[in-house]
């Protein structure tokens, strides 16, 4: 019977946490317990579904409270595991107790805690108690890595590309990742994008916004640079063949395969403990990407990191040219949303950020101040090294005139094949990359027609609207140009300095 106006009482504590046959449940632990009271006031407090591994218990902590306020005599438990498997915390709890006049009462060990001998018979018990929670979480974890080991399904958010389907492993019940084809020919699309030599994680987050392709895992559709990265490296995609088993070996990965087991099927699951050491498995599922193209965007990757650190340029066409003046590490665009929902981007420099702070570098400019800045600079360079270009000239012969109207048609041709190329899969784009060229090429030999049936071949031409232009130009184009015409742009505090090729 509890009696809550008691002005000192004991204090019942009893947990479990999991309900099972084999444990003892609390009502049978304050039973034990309410023996030892020997008709005392008495209070209970109880934790169902609570680990012992610390003390961070509600009714655990109220009892605490209560004793700090001096209104509990005696704390009564079933055994001194029910309080705390570790030693630290149980050290702190019995200085406690002893700070505040409290005796602890185990019922079914029996300990004096007002004698040394009790107290140190009592920190042999806790000692044993936290071995024996040490042994059961290394049992859990043998048995966590075992099924690891064989393949079986560990749970966790099922991977883009992928859906779950049953499946049987080593004559066991499981379930294994099966192709969802429409994620799996998008994926292959990343990887193709990213194989590229220019290509970054921010050109094919903006190649798939211009193709107008919806994230199909994300409400709002968005696509995120770090999950496009993780996408990128993670070997559940890959057809593992004997390539993807020396990749990994030379990373110093354990694999749990033998090389033979590398056929160039399955996919991989890779999983990293918390020391660190990553452990490979063939998994029972097939892979998605070709284990060159795999490897390819890894490296690619791979090299970026170590380059540039986690560098991030969110559509940014200046991705990779902007320099610190400072230090001469490549700078990264930030964004941050104010109150009023409009996002802001900032250009800064990693090395002038975080703990170290090795930088006095710039620590926010406006980036689209700095992209304002260059494309004007752009603009002006252009006008200064291409003004003109061959058109239809005044008093021009009928033949020139057929020319300037072929030249046009096959310029627009381009536009519309260029447009074609993003928007097709895998199995045209060579193709129409082939058509692309093969009308670049007809278009270079028409203009040098041009050329050579040009009335006044001083004529400087008709001027080009390269404000106009630039106006029209997508994020790619921009981004095309600027890696053609520009080698490195340096900015500090206070100015920004173009570094033109050529």
């Amino acid at each position: 019977m509890e009696h809550e106006s008691a002005l000192c009482y004991d204090a019942i504590y009893a947990r479990q946490s999991i309900d099972k046959a084999d444990s003892i449940s609390v009502e049978s632990q304050i039973e034990f317990c309410k023996y030892e009271t020997r008709g005392n006031p008495v209070k209970i407090f109880a934790d169902r579904g609570y680990s012992g591994k610390n003390t961070d218990r509600p009714e655990f902590q109220r009892m605490l409270q209560q004793l700090r306020f001096g209104k509990i005599r005696r704390v009564i438990c079933y055994k001194l595991d029910r309080c705390s498997r570790s030693i630290l915390d149980f050290a702190a709890l019995i200085e406690e107790f002893q700070k505040y006049g409290v005796e602890f009462v185990s019922c079914t060990e029996k300990f004096d805690t007002s004698t040394p001998i009790g107290r140190a018979m009592l920190s042999i018990c806790v000692v044993f108690a936290q071995l024996e929670r040490e042994t059961i979480q290394q049992r859990v974890s043998d048995a966590y890595y075992s099924r690891c080991r064989k393949g079986f399904y560990m749970g966790g958010r099922i991977p883009f590309g992928f859906r779950l389907s049953t499946c049987e492993i080593a004559g066991k019940s499981s379930r294994c990742y099966i192709i969802e084809k429409t994620e799996a020919e998008l994926l292959k699309w990343i990887y193709t994008l990213y194989a590229e030599p220019t290509a970054s994680l921010g050109t094919v987050v903006a190649a798939l916004q211009e193709a107008s392709i919806p994230n199909p895992r994300r409400q709002d559709g968005k696509w995120i640079k770090s999950n496009i990265g993780k996408i990128l490296a993670n070997p559940i995609y890959v057809k593992a063949d004997c390539g993807i088993y020396q990749y990994y070996k030379e990373k110093g990965t354990e694999i749990w395969n033998d090389p033979q087991d590398f056929i160039g099927k399955n996919g991989c699951y890779l999983y990293t403990e918390k020391d660190g050491n990553q452990h490979l498995i063939i998994a029972p599922h097939e892979g998605i990407i070709e284990s060159d193209i795999w490897l390819k965007c890894r490296r690619t990757h791979g090299n970026r990191d170590k380059r540039t650190g986690k560098v991030t340029h969110t559509g940014n066409f200046l991705a990779g040219k902007l320099k610190c003046a400072e230090c001469g590490n490549t700078l990264s665009v930030t964004s941050s949303r104010k109150k009023n929902g409009k996002e802001y981007r900032y250009v800064v420099c990693p090395n002038a950020h975080g703990h170290d702070r090795s930088c006095n570098g710039i620590h926010g400019w406006s980036a689209e101040s700095i992209e304002q800045c260059v494309l004007h600079e752009m603009i002006m360079y252009l006008k200064r090294h291409f003004p003109v270009f061959i058109g239809q000239q005044p008093g021009a012969n009928h033949e020139m005139v057929i020319l300037d109207k072929t030249i046009a048609q096959v310029r627009c041709e381009i536009e519309k094949a260029a447009t074609k190329v993003l928007e097709s899969d895998n199995v045209l784009s060579p193709y129409l990359n082939a058509h692309v060229e093969a009308l670049a090429d007809q278009l270079n030999s028409l203009i040098c027609q041009r050329k050579e049936l040009a009335a006044d071949p001083n004529d400087a031409g008709i001027p080009v609207d390269y404000d106009r232009l630039c106006e029209n130009l997508s994020l790619l184009e921009k981004r095309k140009i600027i890696k053609i015409l520009i080698e490195k742009i340096i900015v500090s505090e206070f100015a920004i300095e173009i570094f033109w090729r050529g």
